[in-house]
């Protein structure tokens, strides 16, 4: 089977997310709209923390992150302390070195299946498996759209 790879701009456009945007998730705790990643614990998150910052927006039902190497994409739909990822969440398939691969695969586990969330003063912790990814809201102007 041969693979395909989309250009990020297509991605983005079929993900239909924009850091900043007006769409609204169905979430009363202020999820949606874009993030970034500010720390991380658990198994293999030496790596993101090492790895270049990853932006993550959440929007209509919708998650998308632009990750160290890949961008991954899907349904997320979030409760008063979960969030449900996928089924069928997607990424780009692109080869990067080990720390940026090991990055983006954690944050795909913590995206995986369902996750505890909270969000307090502008920050949103999720914790899944022994995962913890810590976010704080993208407000400057390098924060620019997930691509």
């Amino acid at each position: 089977m041969r693979s395909r790879c989309f250009p990020r701009a297509a991605l983005a456009a079929l993900a239909g997310l924009a850091f900043g945007g007006a769409s609204a998730m169905a979430d009363p705790a202020g999820l949606s709209g874009g993030w970034l990643v500010r720390s991380a614990s658990g198994p293999g998150s030496e790596a993101l923390n090492a790895a270049k910052p990853q932006k993550i927006a959440f929007a209509e039902g919708q998650v998308r992150v632009s990750g160290a190497c890949n961008a991954l994409f899907g349904p997320a739909e979030a409760g008063d302390s979960q969030i449900e990822f996928g089924p069928g969440l997607a990424s780009t398939r692109m080869a990067c070195p080990g720390d940026r691969m090991a990055s983006d695969q954690f944050v795909a586990d913590v995206f995986h299946g369902s996750a505890d969330y909270s969000v307090e003063d502008g920050v949103v912790r999720i914790v899944n498996g022994g995962r913890v990814l810590v976010l704080e809201r993208a407000t400057g102007p390098g924060d620019g759209p997930v691509d």
